[in-house]
């Protein structure tokens, strides 16, 4: 089961690698397949798609279950196998390109939906904070500890409920 979770994570971030790469502007390549041909109808949903892999890729995977991490790390192959073909598109040998063309296009549409529902809970989310210590709250809290350390002791010798009490009241520092 790890490995099985691994390889899965790996192939999504060798996607989200692949996807955070690309540039919807640059997906339009008129410059080599000219106005007529180019992907520009596209832009918007290049541009939808692509931004949630962006987002997806800030986002800590590490706790998202097995079987979602798998939905979307099939979301984001047959993403990157999209892109890939309209990077390739060439329109030669083609009957009618043009309609090719907005068959890709068409498909990056119609697979956003499905795909965004497996993302949006994780991307949606905010991102998990991680508690850091600074070098002087440790510091602090070192010699809190010490002191109070001491001040049990030293009441523990005379009278054992007050030290009772200073114990529970230590329990208590630090907790939300």
């Amino acid at each position: 089961m790890r490995r099985s979770v691994r390889e899965t994570h790996e192939r999504l971030v060798g996607c989200l690698s692949e996807l955070t790469k690309l540039r919807p502007i640059g997906l339009l390549r008129e410059d080599v397949l000219g106005k007529e041909l180019g992907f520009r109808a596209g832009l918007s949903h290049f541009e939808r798609t692509l931004n949630l892999f962006y987002r997806l890729s800030k986002r800590n995977l590490a706790h998202i279950p097995h079987a979602h991490l798998q939905a979307i790390a099939a979301g984001a192959e047959k993403t990157v196998d999209q892109f890939r073909k309209i990077v390739s598109f060439t329109g030669d040998g083609i009957e009618n390109p043009q309609q090719v063309r907005d068959l890709l296009i068409d498909d990056v549409y119609r697979s956003f939906e499905p795909i965004s529902e497996d993302l949006r809970m994780v991307v949606d989310q905010p991102p998990r904070q991680q508690k850091t210590w600074s070098m002087s709250t440790i510091f602090i809290s070192a010699l809190i500890a010490a002191f109070a350390s001491a001040t049990i002791t030293y009441y523990s010798s005379f009278n054992g409920a007050v030290a009772d009490k200073l114990l529970d009241a230590l329990r208590g520092v630090g907790r939300p």
